[in-house]
């Protein structure tokens, strides 16, 4: 069964009341990418409901719980997730929040740093 893509409504922005918005800012297209059949996860809704982080410690910065959606009903506990382009580390949080094995990798040194430190805020990391 093919799944819808799934949309990021960003919650904190309305274009109804800032007409100058476009959807862009409003909405985010999220990929989803995953190795032969679902397996029997159901990807669930295509909206995902989530503002945005309140503080921001990188560019393109995902909520973690966000992230933790997308994980939970992708994968299972004790799974790998990869993120190639792992900014501040949103995506790891997420993960290993849900027991899943992580590998991340920026070829940005300020991100691999931020992420460092995010990670070893939340797990106490080094």
């Amino acid at each position: 069964m093919e799944q819808p893509p799934w949309i990021w409504d960003k919650e904190s922005e309305i274009p109804s009341r800032t007409p100058s918005m476009t959807a862009s800012q409003c909405y985010e297209y999220i990929a989803h990418l995953q190795k032969g059949s679902p397996g029997g996860h159901y990807l669930g809704a295509n909206l995902i409901r989530c503002p945005k982080p309140s503080k921001q410690t990188y560019p393109s910065e995902k909520p973690v719980k966000l992230l933790q959606e997308i994980i939970d009903s992708a994968s299972q506990p004790g799974e790998l997730v990869l993120d190639p382009c792992m900014g501040s580390g949103s995506t790891l949080i997420a993960a290993l929040r849900a027991g899943r094995r992580v590998v991340g990798i920026d070829i940005s040194k300020e991100a691999c740093d931020i992420a460092r430190s995010r990670l070893s805020l939340a797990f106490g990391l080094t």
